[in-house]
């Protein structure tokens, strides 16, 4: 859980955020580690969590975001959120990752998940 600044400053960032930013279309990394309070990992669940927001009217390809060395994440491949994959939504059932890119559909909020790595 990040309740403490110090973890949100640590493990949240916004990747292809800035001058090259795709305009409409946000990203953000949440990133498993470590909390500064010393109770363990953040998530039991998840190594990783990107959440991209897009208003294009189209379908866009962003490149899935890096992680640092050390990382937890990027060991395993990122899938739709459980929730939105048994979503009665055909739109954002239709969110993949393609090699090293995200496939965002038309003017979707899509969440994909890392796992823990066992």
């Amino acid at each position: 859980r990040l309740s403490r600044a110090e973890d949100i400053k640590t493990y949240v960032s916004f990747p292809h955020a800035g001058p090259e930013q795709m305009p409409g279309v946000v990203c953000m990394q949440i990133l498993n580690g470590p909390s500064t309070t010393g109770s363990g990992m953040l998530c039991k669940s998840y190594a990783r969590v990107i959440v991209v927001i897009s208003s294009h009217f189209d379908t866009i390809r962003l490149p899935v975001p890096q992680v640092p060395e050390g990382s937890c994440a990027g060991r395993i491949a990122l899938q739709l959120h459980p929730e939105q994959e048994k979503s009665a939504d055909s739109v954002v059932k239709t969110a993949t990752v393609e090699g090293e890119d995200m496939v965002i559909p038309r003017q979707s909020a899509i969440v994909f998940v890392e796992h823990l790595a066992n």
